[in-house]
């Protein structure tokens, strides 16, 4: 029965942990209520699907991935709530779960992101100030990865390193594409 062989994956702690997060998420699905104290890896495994919608985390095996959950905080911010502003220490990424943000310097507008957007990126590998201020336009909630744990997870992880060099390289990219244009 899949009930059995998924009760199975979970007891033997041989298999890896993102295996055994995704048993106990598929077992849970298929015999609700029965699980009790474990919404930490169901929100791992939520997490993961998640990320995978991240054109920074797209390329990640998913047993990477359940590591990267590990590390995020969700946030709750309100609707004209500022995230940071232009100047401050920056130390944390963040991911747009729903919602949409405006990033902006003073009044100007420099763009919407929404939903799966990343923002903050350069702050987890440069410790300079903020270039801009970030302000809900909406209510949002967002996952925020602070700088002290992604760096460990980068030195074990090679291709989280890797996703958010694909990242800058394509802000980077489109940044020297408008100065062409102009």
């Amino acid at each position: 029965e899949p009930a059995e062989r998924l009760r199975a994956l979970l007891e033997n702690e041989t298999f890896p942990f993102w295996v055994r997060a995704c048993a106990l998420y598929s077992f849970a699905r298929l015999n609700p209520g029965t699980i009790q104290g474990e919404s930490a890896m169901l929100s791992t495994v939520e997490k993961v699907l998640i990320l995978k919608t991240v054109s920074m985390f797209s390329k990640t095996p998913d047993n990477v991935l359940a590591d990267v959950a590990d590390l995020l905080e969700e946030l709750d911010v309100s609707e004209n709530e500022t995230i940071f502003q232009k100047g401050d220490s920056g130390d944390s990424l963040y991911i747009i779960l729903d919602g949409k943000v405006r990033v902006h310097d003073g009044e100007q507008l420099l763009n919407y992101l929404g939903e799966r957007d990343v923002f903050g990126e350069m702050a987890l590998l440069d410790p300079e100030p903020r270039l801009a201020s970030v302000t809900a336009v909406e209510a949002t909630r967002l996952f925020r990865l602070d700088r002290a744990p992604f760096y460990g997870l980068m030195s074990e992880r090679p291709e989280v390193a890797t996703g958010i060099i694909r990242v800058l390289t394509g802000h980077l990219r489109n940044r020297v594409s408008d100065i062409a244009q102009l």
